[in-house]
C-alpha cells in the first residue's frame, strides 16, 4: 500500500503513540495502533518501522520521518511525507 501523507492524521497519530507504554518493540506498536482503531495509512506507515524497540513516542516519531522514498511516487510523495510527518510531529 502506498501511503498517502494528506490521510494521516496528526492528532489520531500523536495520541496513539503517546499513550504507548515504553519501552516496546515493533510489533507491539502496530497491535497496539490496531487495538486502538488506526486507519490503513497509519497502519502501512507502522509497518515500515524498522523491528527494534523504541523507548519514546520521539523515537518512534523519528524512525517515521526517514519514510521520504516509499511507491513509485517516490520524490513526489518523498516529499510529501518527509513535510506531512515533520508538521505532524512539531505540532506538540
Amino acid at each position: 500500500m502506498n501511503i498517502d501523507p494528506t490521510k494521516l492524521d496528526p492528532n489520531i497519530i500523536n495520541q496513539i503513540l503517546n499513550s504507548i507504554p515504553y519501552p516496546i518493540g515493533k510489533s507491539h506498536v502496530i497491535q497496539f495502533a490496531r487495538d486502538r482503531g488506526a486507519s490503513e495509512q497509519i497502519m502501512a506507515l507502522l509497518d515500515k518501522l524498522p523491528d527494534v524497540t523504541f523507548n519514546s513516542a520521539d523515537e518512534v516519531k523519528s524512525k517515521m520521518a526517514i519514510f521520504g522514498n516509499l511507491g513509485d511516487h517516490a520524490s513526489k510523495l518523498g516529499e510529501n511525507i518527509s513535510n506531512n510527518i515533520g508538521n505532524i510531529f512539531n505540532k506538540g
